[in-house]
């Protein structure tokens, strides 16, 4: 019995190095602070274990050392809330790193977006099925906004069509759990946009379907939603687009929403002459199932190799063309949003 409880007590002392060890040096990799409260857990329970095998030394002499007992004991007594204390603290801050961009973000242009999108303000997009509101957070994204979509579209059908990468995608749905999935209440949404909006830079809330919204929390609850939205996206200088499909809400409650918001007018952005032949060649290109290179589009349309890679450029930022793997070679294709141009 006495070899097993040895056993025991070495495999658990060399748990607790091996894990502090990877502690430290993910916490030294990565410098977030998951990994710093992690490590003060583990010293705090290394400490513990020891404390508990200091006690039990001294138990063989109990009347002799009973004043040393009594000591140890109520230090580990005293531990055991700090451990805890320091694991829920690394699970509030893998809650709110959730949401913390891992590239680096640019600064917004100062000129004008392509629809006129102005600073702090909430916008509400009336349309069956978000297509322009999705191009207009396209176009903000390329402006170098830091972009949130709380959709009811699935990730990853939007990441398939639309080509957004590096950006937060949040499911609403009631039945399903997991890292990218919110569950419809205002509340936990309400927390997700503040601790958005906490992170440095300037902001784009993409915020799809309030109709579902309204549909599980009722019209007053999601109408004071959007009000304390408007003025978080004021004070910060950020954007947000509201969607909604107005024929699944009487015309009373779509006026009062939109009181409290600002019609998004139609607007078509231009695009200049050079890009937009750039932008048609590739189009029928792409219908004839052709996609063609840097190569074809110098031959193509007489351009030199630098005057095409800035026009693919351009395109490229504006989330107009993708450019795609094939073998060794780096091929056009145009986005949906692109073919709103042709």
């Amino acid at each position: 019995m006495d070899g097993f409880v040895l056993v025991l007590k070495l495999v658990i002392t060399v748990t607790f190095c091996l894990s502090f060890y990877y502690a430290v040096k993910n916490y030294r990799i990565t410098k977030s602070h998951v990994w710093l409260f992690l490590v003060m857990s583990l010293i705090t329970a290394s400490v513990l274990s020891f404390v508990r095998f200091v006690k039990e030394f001294f138990y063989l002499n109990f009347q002799e050392y009973e004043h040393i007992i009594i000591i140890l004991e109520l230090v580990k007594i005293n531990l055991i809330p700090f451990v805890t204390a320091f694991l829920l603290s690394a699970a509030v801050t893998i809650s709110r790193e959730r949401l913390t961009a891992v590239i680096p973000i640019e600064s917004p242009d100062k000129t004008d977006t392509h629809y006129g999108i102005e600073k702090g303000t909430t916008y509400l997009v009336t349309e069956e099925t978000p297509r322009r509101g999705f191009h207009i957070f396209l176009d903000l994204l390329s402006h170098g906004y830091r972009g949130l979509g709380i959709l009811r579209t699935h990730p990853d059908e939007v990441r398939r069509e639309y080509n957004i990468t590096d950006v937060p995608i949040l499911w609403m749905s009631r039945l399903q759990v997991g890292e990218n999935v919110v569950y419809p209440s205002i509340k936990v949404i309400e927390q997700i946009i503040e601790e958005f909006l906490e992170n440095e830079g300037t902001h784009i809330i993409f915020l799809e379907r309030l109709d579902y919204i309204i549909s599980q929390r009722g019209f007053e609850k999601t109408l004071q939603f959007i009000q304390k939205l408007s003025s978080l996206v004021y004070i910060t200088k950020s954007v947000a687009l509201v969607h909604i499909d107005p024929l699944t809400i009487d015309k009373r409650e779509l006026v009062l929403i939109e009181k409290e918001t600002k019609i998004l007018e139609e607007k078509h952005p231009e695009l200049e002459e050079d890009l937009l032949e750039l932008l048609k060649y590739v189009y029928d290109k792409n219908i004839k199932g052709i996609k063609p290179n840097l190569k074809q589009v110098t031959r193509d349309l007489s351009l030199s190799r630098n005057t095409a890679r800035k026009r693919i450029n351009s395109l490229r930022l504006k989330n107009l063309i993708v450019l795609k793997e094939k073998g060794r070679e780096k091929v056009l294709e145009i986005t949906r949003l692109g073919e709103t141009f042709i």
